[in-house]
């Protein structure tokens, strides 16, 4: 269920250098749910891809689509 955030969640969804968005890795199944909640409460949210692969210190990531409002 949905919850206030403290001052200090807030703070971690604004980059101090730009003011500007935040990408966020979360595990497949929790993705679609953070980006319904965020939109839910009047926040622009995307689903821009996926991490396909990781092998110690090599990560592949397919990105899809652009990021956008709505």
């Amino acid at each position: 269920s949905a919850r206030a955030l403290e001052a200090h969640e807030l703070a971690l969804l604004f980059d101090p250098q730009t003011s500007g968005g935040l990408l966020a890795a979360l595990p497949p199944d929790a993705a679609a749910g953070c980006v319904e909640a965020l939109r839910g409460e009047g926040h622009a949210a995307a689903l821009i891809g996926e991490i396909v692969s990781a092998d110690g210190a090599e990560v592949e990531i397919r990105c899809e689509g652009s990021f956008g409002p709505g």
